[in-house]
Order: C-alpha cells, then structure tokens, then sequence
C-alpha cells in the first residue's frame, strides 16, 4: 500500500458542552452507529470534551454503553442530579449549589471498578483511550482572567512542541493564549472526581470546585466548542497522522453554509480514500484548505458575567476553521437543527428530550451527515486491517 500506513488516519471526537442537552450528543452518536453499522467510538483515537461533553468523553473512552449514558439523562439518576425546583431551592441553602454535584460524581464512578483500597479512580488509571476535558482556572491579581486548563490522562514531555503553533511553539500555548496542563495534585493523581468537578463547575448551579487555593470553573466559559484545543491535541500526540476531528454540538442551530463546509471536507477525505485504498501515494495531495465563506447570589450573579465574555460554541467553530492552515486534518462539525435557550441545560422532562430526539433525528437525515457516516465505516475497515 505505498507508504501509507493505515494507523495514519486518526479519528478525534470533540464533544460540546451543554447539560442534559448531552442527551443529543449521544444520540447523534447513535445514529452515526447506526448508519455507519459499525461503533465507531470503539475506534476513536482521541475524546475530548468540555462540561457534559468531557464527562461523555471520559465515558466513551472507556466504551460506556450508549443506552446506558441515555439512561443519565433521562432516567432515576438525572432526577437524582437535577431534581425538582424544591430539591434545587433545598440545595442552595444546605450544599450551596442548585443541583447535586456529589450525585453526578456517584454515577461516574459507578462506570469504573473502585481501587483495591477504596480509594477515587484516578486518570491516569483509565490509561485504554485517551481523554482530555476542559476546565478554566481563575488567575490575575483580582481573579479576573480566565486560563483554559487541560485535564487529562496522558501527559507531555516540557519539550514537546506543535508544528504550525507560531505562537510559542510548545504545548502550553494554544491560538496564542497561555494554557495549563493538570495530571497531578502534588504528588497524587488527579482523580476522576475532581475532574468532572473541574469541567462542569458551574458556580451556583454546582459547587465551587478548589484544588488548594485554585478554583477551577467549568470550561464552557470560555471553550464550550473544544474542537480547536481537540486539534491542537491531536496534531502533538500524532504529528504525522491525517486526522478526521468529529465535533458534535448540541447548543446551537447550525451556523450559514455548515453543509457546505462538511461536504467539502468530505470530498478533500473521500478522495484521501480512494488513494489509500487504491494503494495510491497520498502525501502532499492536498494544499491547505480555505473554509467560511458560595455566596449563592453572587455565584449567579458571576455565572451572568461569565456568560456576557464567553463566545458561542458557533463562533468557537467559525474561528477553528479559519485558525486551522492544516491539509492533513478533517475537520466535520454537526450541531443541533434548533437553538435551545441557555437555562435549558438543566431540563429533564420527557417534552424536552423528545424535542432532542427529534433534532439527532433531522440531523441524521442531512446529505453530509450520512455521507460521514459511510466515510467512518471505510476509515475503521482500514484501520481494522492493520
């Protein structure tokens, strides 16, 4: 087959922040499944997510049934979570939070066996996949900036650096902006706990999440479309690879010219294909692509200004595809064929998720989206044949 070896296409998944709007994301998943007949996350090389999506991303790496994420949303342990509107008024005066953080962490840990000595699953034990989430760390003299932070369970080397990444050519910086890496709290592990506390702190609706001094806030802030930092991680970990990122929203209506945009990064992979199958050279075929044409109170009150200097999971996307000069990357993204408001991240009636269900549905009939599904069935027949 030439030079190229199958193992050169690399699948990353990126998955949005949203609540229980997760529920779309995984039903999305689902119908990929579906049309692809294949489970293509079993093939994933890659999962990274923000708030919900990061702990979907925990979850998948470690091939947690999609029934079973579905039955968090909607079933007695989403209830357990979110609760009614007396469970959330009880919850403000005696935890300080809306809903029951202390619940989500139950669940989680419920997916993975417990340490010997009953101690908290640790990251870097959930070693089979890889996996990042997103959280924000406050920092600044008035606590006033907010520096994205990395959490997962692989870890760089101080010298490892990104091609292409002309603003301080390491991996601590991406568009420009400094980041931080979190593998360990002093000498032990980050433990899963702590980073689903991380990703999903949303002040007032769950607890203000410390390691130390540092508060860690939930990474949709600033990244709730994690699609861009789900690239710049890839491109380190596999520098030479082709990589298909599958970015999934489930927040926004599907911004001017999304199709088009993925039908042209279909044809720039199908033919990428054809040439690998047919045995054909594929290096340098492409040029670079050109897309786009506890005070409780004042918890809320920051959770409002937070919101106002944040930008859209759509914006984050607009910017992905113009930041990203890289002909070997594919870069598809599929979000919800309906805005939802910013409060309904918390609803958990049967109206709603029956209103969810009928987006992945809609979307799951868009020309791109089966045509993407057919290209992820021929990507994992190569790959299966390494």
């Amino acid at each position: 087959m030439g030079d190229n070896k199958k193992e050169n296409i690399r699948i990353i998944l990126s998955l949005d922040g949203g609540g229980t709007k997760g529920l779309y994301t995984i039903e999305v998943i689902e119908h990929f499944v579906k049309l692809s007949g294949s489970d293509f996350t079993k093939h994933v090389d890659l999962f990274g997510g923000t708030s919900t999506g990061g702990i979907l991303s925990i979850a998948k790496s470690k091939e947690i049934s999609n029934s079973e994420l579905l039955n968090m949303y909607e079933g007695k342990e989403s209830k357990k979570i979110f609760g009614s509107l007396w469970d959330e008024v009880k919850g403000v005066f005696t935890r300080g939070e809306m809903f029951n953080s202390d619940e989500l962490i139950n669940i989680a840990n419920s997916w993975f066996p417990s340490s010997p000595d009953g101690a908290d699953t640790q990251i870097t034990e959930l070693n089979e996949k890889k996996f990042f989430v997103v959280s924000l760390k406050k920092t600044g003299e008035k606590n006033d900036i907010l520096t994205p932070v990395i959490i997962s369970n692989y870890k760089f080397d101080e010298t490892t650096t990104i091609a292409g990444n002309n603003n301080n050519n390491n991996n601590h910086f991406i568009k420009g902006e400094e980041i931080e890496r979190l593998y360990t709290i002093g000498e032990e592990a980050l433990s899963l706990a702590d980073a689903i506390r991380a990703t999903s702190s949303i002040p007032a609706a769950f607890q203000k999440h410390k390691q130390g001094d540092e508060e860690y806030l939930d990474g949709g802030f600033k990244y709730n479309n994690p699609m861009e930092i789900a690239y710049h991680e890839a491109r380190i970990i596999y520098p030479n690879d082709y990589l298909v990122i599958i970015s999934i929203g489930c927040t926004d209506k599907d911004v001017q010219g999304l199709t088009e945009n993925n039908k042209e990064i279909n044809d720039r992979l199908e033919k990428l294909l054809d040439n690998m199958e047919d045995g054909v050279e594929t290096k340098g075929i492409f040029s670079v692509p050109h897309y786009l044409k506890s005070n409780w109170i004042t918890d809320f009150l920051d959770t409002i200004k937070l919101n106002k200097n944040s930008k859209s999971s759509q914006q984050l996307y607009i910017e992905a595809m113009q930041n990203i000069k890289d002909s070997n990357a594919f870069l598809l993204r599929f979000d919800s064929v309906e805005t939802h408001s910013l409060l309904s991240f918390s609803d958990t009636s049967k109206e709603f998720f029956e209103k969810l269900r009928k987006c992945s549905s809609a979307l799951s009939k868009d020309s791109e989206f089966i045509r993407t599904a057919d290209l992820l069935k021929r990507i994992i027949d190569l790959k299966k044949d390494e």
